[in-house]
């Protein structure tokens, strides 16, 4: 019985992450700025302790991005670090000029962040954290975790015909 809850849970855990690794590789190919999301939202990790407390490196965060309303100062927004558009840093705005010029600043960092980040390279705001879940999530993806898991369930799949065919036997005798 214990066994095949445990086996219940692995699969489950190996679907969920299959299916969110297909969610999150399609939709970086389909959107046009290559991050991982559906419609709207984006689905980013926190790799640092810039923001702390408020976010944790290894937290899962939903980023919104823009509509019609504009970022205001206060709100946790995920912006491009430069035009080349390779890498993503999420901070607090703390000043925003009327040509929509963003001052930032992380929320454990002693000083603002240089420079002002220009209103096209902003990604969105933070609308959502999921506490470690993308730490859990790189987790599953090393290859040694996910073998050891794929190992455990072919094991456990064998193991339950070998029972069932001992059983059966000892039915027909």
């Amino acid at each position: 019985m214990k066994r095949t809850l445990l086996r219940q849970v692995i699969s489950g855990v190996l679907l969920v992450f299959v299916l969110v690794n297909l969610l999150f590789y399609t939709s970086a190919k389909w959107n046009a700025d290559h991050m991982p999301g559906v419609a709207k939202w984006r689905f980013l990790s926190v790799l640092t302790g810039s923001m702390e407390p408020t976010l944790q490196a290894g937290d899962l965060i939903v980023v919104e991005r823009y509509g019609t309303t504009e970022p205001r100062p206060g709100e946790i927004v995920t912006f491009w670090e430069d035009q080349a558009h390779q890498s993503v840093i999420t901070h607090r705005i703390v000043q925003r000029l009327h040509n929509g010029y963003l001052q930032t600043k992380g929320d454990a960092n002693v000083v603002k962040d240089g420079g002002w980040t220009a209103p096209d390279r902003v990604v969105g705001r933070m609308v959502a954290v999921i506490p470690h879940l993308a730490s859990i999530y790189h987790f599953l993806q090393k290859p040694a975790v996910l073998l050891s898991m794929i190992a455990g369930l072919i094991a456990s799949g064998i193991y339950s015909k070998r029972r069932l065919k001992q059983t059966k036997m000892g039915e027909l005798t």
